[in-house]
């Protein structure tokens, strides 16, 4: 995504590692040599060796704090490909990166991207299910690397905070083993809080369970919530 914002006349992009590392949301004083590691790597491997870009300079060896460019490929575009991707644009990217809080703008954009990879983009002239998704924090946690739940709610409740997502958490279904007992369901986000309102939450994750959901003030049963996951 930096490479899109700063993308110049005939597709030159100049940069510096510490500019890169900076709004990426790494710290460039605390002289972590492997962070600059794996971001020369990225760069080589994935940028250069894959023909999206050219470099005339050895990206293992320039200074951090040394300008140089890579020249994007007119024939291979980074920007455009076949593969499937979920779009991240420049608002949203800005929007991570000028973010206040002790979250790092990587996990926080790898949480934001995780959960909306799995909303299906309707068109909007048409009747269509909510566009929403129900990704668990061990799914999210295993989709981007991290170790520890209490880092993804953390990142969920920035992400909340910052309005670029929304949930919806009060939604109960029976519990398997034990009769008249209803445990809440999965967690639904979406990026329009209009999309958690009605009852079409309800039947879409009916599809899930394949069971009766039900909102709170309908469960006709006790209600149990579940254990708090440590991590």
């Amino acid at each position: 995504m930096y490479l899109r914002k700063h993308l110049e006349t005939f597709g030159q992009v100049t940069l510096t590692l510490n500019r890169l590392l900076e709004e990426c949301g790494y710290s460039t004083k605390s002289h972590n040599k492997s962070i600059y590691s794996d971001f020369r790597e990225i760069i080589k491997t994935e940028i250069i060796n894959k023909g999206y870009a050219t470099c005339d300079i050895d990206i293992f060896t320039v200074n951090p704090s040394e300008i140089f460019s890579l020249q994007l490929s007119n024939k291979k575009n980074i920007f455009y490909t076949k593969d499937n991707f979920v779009q991240f644009s420049v608002y949203e990217y800005e929007r991570i990166a000028n973010s206040n809080g002790k979250i790092n703008k990587s996990v926080l954009a790898g949480v934001y991207l995780f959960i909306k990879q799995y909303i299906i983009d309707y068109p909007s002239d048409t009747i269509s299910p909510p566009r929403i998704s129900y990704p668990s924090k061990q799914q999210i946690k295993k989709g981007i690397g991290i170790s520890s739940t209490t880092t993804i709610e953390n990142a969920i409740a920035t992400l909340l905070s910052m309005e670029m997502i929304y949930l919806r958490t009060d939604m109960f279904v029976e519990n398997t083993e034990e009769d008249g007992v209803y445990v809440p369901t999965r967690n639904v986000f979406a990026l329009n809080g209009e999309e958690l309102i009605g009852d079409a939450i309800l039947v879409e994750l009916e599809r899930i369970y394949n069971k009766k959901v039900y909102n709170k003030d309908d469960v006709p049963g006790k209600i149990r919530y579940l254990t708090k996951e440590k991590g």
